[in-house]
């Protein structure tokens, strides 16, 4: 995301009641604490790391399995156009050897449902994951997105330097 379509989103979200997402020093500087290589980018890796990490290593297996993501959710739902529900979901990526944390964040993350945790239960209840939900990974392509990504990140680095070092 650029700075202009960040902006423009912290736009949308502020008008919609989200006043975190216009913050007392403006969303420049918002803009640039997530920017920290000041490529001019942020990606969802600079975002959080972690679940770039298990949404990459997902995308690729899945890839590699199913030859297109979406296809996961077709092989694994119950019903077909139904969706898959976290259990369904847990037990399709079996084979990545994710924790069960690990699972339940990937799982919220791509549900576009509400996903709750019952405290009672101890256990997440509700969300479901649609083929039309995960369509998007079918076009994304990780690898060369974060190729690009060190790149810019290695272009930046003199500017970063000379600005740490006063110049």
């Amino acid at each position: 995301v650029n700075y202009n379509e960040f902006a423009a989103l912290c736009r949308r979200l502020a008008e919609k009641g989200m006043t975190e997402a216009v913050p007392s020093r403006g969303v420049p500087a918002l803009y640039c604490a997530l920017d920290t290589c000041r490529s001019g980018w942020i990606s969802f890796r600079h975002w959080d790391e972690r679940s770039y990490s298990l949404l990459s290593r997902f995308a690729q297996w899945a890839r590699e399995t199913f030859r297109c993501v979406s296809k996961c959710v077709t092989a694994w739902e119950k019903s077909k156009g139904k969706g898959i529900d976290l259990r369904g979901f847990s037990r399709g990526i079996e084979p990545l050897g994710f924790s069960e944390e690990d699972c339940n964040l990937l799982f919220v993350g791509l549900s576009f449902e509400k996903v709750a945790f019952d405290e009672d239960a101890e256990r997440f209840r509700g969300g479901k994951i649609s083929l039309d939900e995960i369509a998007f990974l079918d076009s994304w392509d990780c690898e060369r997105q974060l190729e690009e990504e060190l790149a810019w990140e290695e272009i930046a680095r003199p500017r970063i330097l000379g600005q740490s070092l006063g110049e």
